[in-house]
């Protein structure tokens, strides 16, 4: 016996009406089809009629518009055919087994009205009258993301519920240029592809775009960032970044090209903490890109120095040198001055000097970079080890077996950093030894990071040795030192953020521009991975200063009292047993379904304010009473360094020294 055809809805919208005929199936024939404002009653039913196929029902665009008001949201319904003595009751027009659109997406106007059918998240169908509801965004799923030698491929699908999807595009732009290139894409319709999706319509799009085309030799970009933009038929733009599950088929390779003087290298991989595709733009001096081919082929004596030279590499981010890397490696430099110990940092950074005067400094990315890397037994830094090597090919980094040491650059928690540094993160190396600061801070680091209990190690950070040191002048004015927004990547986005909106409204009250002319200095500093958009505070009437131009550290030493939102520099602040204001304005949306690993209101060393009058007058009260700590939020701060002394750079070291490589790596 066949097995009967699954229920077929098919729909057409016309300029002037609607036509819905559901096919002969399993069930009872459709009686009606109804329209109803959103939570009202059905208050029209337009009757079906036999057909060859099943029956259908056709409702007047026209009379729809003149029944309802401007603006409405107005959902279909349908009932059945009924038995003898039996009551149907209506039922929402969709999720049928099978849903066949006969039109493409339109973009209608009925006397004056714009009118679109939509599918809903339910799937069920109903009409959208004017413009006040927003479009539903365009789905998209990937088949094939691939990178191979320079150029970028990308296919997929794009599913559209209520509008007609006009073109699609492949970009790219450079993190610091700013400079936009993209490449417009094939699309076609699909329609077998959209019969279970209720009425929705599929499209297939498949396109490349040439990265090699946006590192020219003028370029300074080290980072790229593809998107796929999306355009409809009125011309409202969705852009949407390249994430990891759209990469269910295709490979990723790293690219390598001889540019002017240089050999430059595009690096794929997937960010750690939003899961989004970037390019690592890597340029090398031809000597660097020779002796990395060389390590790669793995020669017998680099074995051999990894085993009896003892080299580490220290570090932080390459243009910097003033945070626990740079503080450890003095301590090194100055009492243990055999150490193999170097300090990579970029050829132009702005520390480079600095950490000079110490010797053994290696610029990032030369040839020397990349053999003492290779051979090295230990990998030190504040952030992750791709820092500190020449690149972060893959094809490389299995060619990089040292231990691994998480120095941290701050006391962690408020943030939440599972996706980032833990064990089961997207972190290509993660660290096999984790310091911290205290056993509250352990306890984060193995219960939610995932790391076993020998592999995190209580030894403080090594720039508390001189955060702790008596000041050389009595501290004097306010820092304010915001963290950065992760979806904050361009200098439009931060100028018309909330977060630009809302610190210029603390930083501009009366209030906090008086401290100033009381002999109180304001200071603000940028994170450092907002340090370009730095010049935009300028006029606020306040020190605002580049990452690089002064030592943070420094700052901390020199003010008074701190204002930050989410940053670890409050701890630190804190520890000076000086006052700290927290400005959390936006917790939901920066924890974005995540949620900190404190108890923010009761284990932050200060208190916390969303308004910014709020905040302001509590910073000048405090200021006119000399911005004094209060017991309370000293002893919180105690309980994230219980040492509160100055050796934990001493520490630290004995810790590297005996630092392996963990078993589970």
């Amino acid at each position: 016996m066949s097995k009967a055809p699954p229920r077929t809805l098919r729909v057409r919208l016309l300029p002037d009406r609607l036509r819905l005929t559901v096919e002969h199936g399993p069930g009872r024939p459709v009686d009606a089809v109804g329209t109803a404002l959103r939570g009202e009653p059905v208050d029209h039913w337009a009757p079906c009629r036999p057909t060859d196929d099943g029956r259908t029902a056709e409702i007047d665009l026209a009379a729809l518009v003149a029944r309802y008001p401007d603006d409405a949201v107005v959902d279909l319904w349908y009932r059945d055919e009924a038995g003898p003595d039996q009551e149907v009751e209506p039922r929402r027009l969709g999720r049928f087994p099978r849903t066949v659109r006969e039109d493409p997406l339109s973009d209608l106007v009925v006397a004056g009205t714009s009118l679109r059918l939509r599918v809903n998240v339910h799937g069920n169908l109903g009409f959208l009258l004017g413009e006040t509801v927003p479009p539903r965004r365009f789905a998209v799923d990937g088949t094939r993301l691939e990178h191979r030698d320079g150029v970028l491929s990308f296919e997929g699908t794009v599913t559209a519920f209520d509008r007609r999807l006009a073109s699609v595009a492949l970009t790219t732009q450079g993190r610091q240029s700013e400079v936009l290139t993209s490449s417009p894409m094939t699309v076609t319709l699909d329609p077998g592809a959209a019969e279970g999706l209720h009425g929705a319509v599929v499209h297939r799009f498949a396109g490349s775009l040439d990265l090699r085309e946006l590192v020219g030799a003028a370029s300074t970009d080290t980072l790229l960032d593809p998107r796929i933009v999306l355009t409809d038929s009125a011309g409202h733009v969705q852009s949407l970044k390249l994430h990891e599950r759209m990469a269910v088929q295709g490979t990723l390779a790293t690219a390598s090209f001889p540019l002017a003087d240089q050999v430059v290298q595009l690096v794929p991989r997937f960010t750690f903490l939003g899961g989004n595709l970037t390019v690592n733009v890597v340029r090398l001096a031809p000597d660097a890109a020779a002796a990395l081919e060389r390590m790669k082929r793995r020669p017998w004596w680099v074995a051999v120095a990894r085993r009896t030279l003892g080299i580490w590499i220290v570090g932080e981010v390459p243009y910097k040198a003033q945070d626990n890397g740079y503080h450890l490696f003095r301590w090194i430099r100055r009492k243990r001055p055999l150490r193999l110990a170097y300090y990579v940092i970029d050829e132009a950074a702005p520390d480079r000097e600095r950490v000079e005067r110490l010797g053994r400094v290696v610029v990032k990315g030369s040839a020397k970079h990349v053999v003492l890397a290779t051979c090295a037994s230990r990998i030190v830094g504040t952030h992750h080890t791709e820092y500190l090597l020449p690149t972060p090919d893959p094809d490389y980094l299995r060619h990089v077996p040292a231990a691994r040491v998480m120095l941290q650059h701050g006391i962690l928690g408020t943030k939440n950093l599972t996706s980032t540094y833990g064990r089961g993160g997207t972190a290509t190396l993660a660290a096999d030894v984790f310091h911290v600061s205290s056993p509250r801070e352990r306890a984060i680091v193995v219960e939610d990071l995932g790391f076993a209990p020998e592999q995190v190690r209580v030894t403080g950070l090594p720039r508390f040795d001189t955060l702790l040191a008596p000041p050389e002048a009595p501290p004097a004015g306010l820092l304010v030192i915001p963290t950065w927004r992760s979806r904050i990547t361009s200098r439009q986005q931060f100028i018309d953020s909330e977060f630009l909106a809302r610190w210029r409204g603390f930083l501009t009250r009366p209030g906090i521009r008086a401290l100033a002319g009381n002999g109180e200095q304001v200071s603000v500093i940028l994170h450092p991975n907002m340090r370009v958009f730095a010049d935009v505070l300028e006029s606020f009437g306040h020190d605002v200063f580049r990452q690089g131009e002064r030592d943070v550290q420094g700052l901390m030493r020199e003010h008074a009292a701190l204002v930050t939102d989410y940053s670890s520099v409050a701890f630190d602040f804190a520890l000076q047993e000086r006052p700290v204001f927290y400005f959390q304005f936006d917790r939901e949306a920066y924890f974005r379904g995540t949620s900190s690993h404190l108890d923010l209101d009761a284990e932050l060393p200060g208190p916390v304010f969303t308004d910014e009058e709020a905040l302001a007058d509590a910073v000048v009260a405090s200021a006119a009473a000399g911005f004094p700590m209060e017991g309370e939020y000293r002893e919180r701060a105690r309980r994230f360094f219980p040492a509160h002394d100055r050796n934990s750079s001493r520490r630290a070291y004995r810790s590297v020294r005996r630092a392996r490589p963990a078993r589970d790596r």
